[in-house]
């Protein structure tokens, strides 16, 4: 895991962001959230709306 904070004590948690899933991993090694890195805008691209993101996004 790579420290953001240094000296900031133990890191709870890491942060894969992968190029198809993203992934956040606890220190115990636990897999807290594992989707594919996918999201969906309404509207405007720079003032869109996130509608979804993660799995959700395939069907549409």
């Amino acid at each position: 895991m790579r420290r953001l904070f240094p000296g900031a004590g133990k890191a709870d948690f890491a942060i894969d962001f992968g190029t198809a899933n993203t992934r956040v991993v606890s220190a115990d090694g636990g897999v807290l959230f594992d989707e594919p890195s996918l999201c969906c805008f309404a509207g405007r691209v720079d003032a869109g709306e996130l509608v979804t993101a993660g799995a959700a996004v395939g069907p549409m």
